[in-house]
């Protein structure tokens, strides 16, 4: 917010919202340390200078200023001002907070012309003087009709596409129209024969042309007839290349149709092998299973083994009692007849639960 003229308010302000440095109603107020008020910029130049109070000289430091009671700024932003454009007409007046608002609108504000004819216009009126007043207006360019700065008037010809250039046969022509007037109509331009395509090498001004067709007419049919032959050639080989064509067509359609074969065997080989894989995995689980089952064979074989080795050891503790049996059965016959027929009964059990127990290990071995 800029600094005031007391003599811009409608009301002369309080001297106490006036700063010493620059004799206008503060803006942007600012307090030292010594309880002195002045605006930002006015005081930010002065400690620039020196840092002391401009009214005391008390030494103070710009980082320690603040700003006034927010009722002081109330008061002085509430102050009745006039726009500074009164002078030019303008009849607003409101609070000094709302001044800057309205001069981005106020339409008594002068302003530079646009066309640089050096004069100040107000904004309202700058229409009229864009359109009638200007010694630099802009005007409709005749040739066209696009508006054109009156300063660049030659700069505008210069580019202007609707603006008439003399062609080499005299006949004036807008310039986006040149290039096709010299290619199509042109009576010097400098252009082939038209029946340059078909090996005529002749090149002249287009009003020569007539001359020379009319001069030249045999030679032009040989030309022609000769294009022609040609022409059907190309024709009979682009028959032949067009039926070569339709030959590898079909071939290629024979060969997308093997092609679509060989795709199902490949997809039906494909399924097989997935079956197969899946018989495979099948067999190795139960292959696993059986050598599972093979090796617990094989330990309970052992077990049975060391069993039957017990057993033999047992059995040959047996032989030997029963041989000592037999001995004392041999000493005691001579003492008794029936302790020998005891001594025999008692034999023949014992041998009796050895062949039982020999038969259960065979039996058991065999399972």
């Amino acid at each position: 917010m800029q600094s005031r003229g007391p003599w811009l308010f409608t009301i002369p302000p309080n001297p106490s919202f006036i700063c010493p440095l620059c004799s206008n109603v503060m803006a942007e107020p600012r307090q030292t340390q010594c309880q002195h008020t002045f605006c930002l910029v006015c005081i930010e130049k002065e400690l620039q200078k020196r840092a002391e109070c401009p009214s005391c000289q008390t030494p103070i430091e710009f980082e320690k200023l603040s700003k006034p009671a927010f009722i002081l700024l109330s008061l002085i932003y509430d102050q009745t001002t006039f726009c500074d454009q009164s002078s030019n007409g303008c009849q607003w007046s409101s609070p000094w907070r709302d001044l800057n608002k309205h001069l981005s609108n106020c339409m008594f504000v002068a302003e530079p012309c646009m066309f640089g004819c050096g004069e100040d216009v107000l904004k309202k009126d700058s229409d009229f003087h864009k359109f009638q007043k200007c010694r630099s207006r802009f005007k409709s360019c005749k040739h066209c009709f696009e508006e054109v700065h009156k300063s660049q008037t030659k700069e505008h010809i210069l580019v202007c596409t609707e603006f008439p250039i003399a062609c080499d046969c005299c006949i004036r022509i807008p310039k986006k129209s040149l290039p096709l007037h010299k290619k199509s109509t042109c009576s010097l331009a400098v252009v082939p024969c038209s029946f340059g395509e078909v090996g005529c090498a002749y090149i002249s001004a287009r009003k020569n042309h007539i001359v020379h067709l009319l001069d030249n007419i045999d030679d032009h049919a040989k030309m022609l007839e000769i294009s022609v032959n040609k022409m059907n050639d190309a024709k009979v080989r682009l028959a032949q290349k067009e039926q070569e064509l339709e030959q590898t067509r079909m071939k290629l359609s024979h060969q997308e149709a093997i092609l679509e074969h060989k795709q199902k065997q490949v997809e039906s080989l494909e399924s097989r092998v997935n079956k197969f894989q899946d018989q495979c995995n099948q067999l190795q689980t139960e292959l696993s299973d059986r050598e599972q089952s093979l090796e617990d064979a094989r330990s309970m074989i052992e077990v049975r083994s060391v069993e039957c080795e017990e057993l033999s050891k047992n059995s040959t503790g047996l032989q030997s009692r029963t041989d000592t049996l037999e001995r004392q059965l041999v000493e005691e016959k001579k003492t008794s007849k029936a302790d020998y027929q005891a001594k025999l009964t008692i034999t023949a059990i014992v041998f009796s639960i050895l062949g039982c127990l020999v038969s259960g290990v065979y039996w058991s071995l065999r399972s």
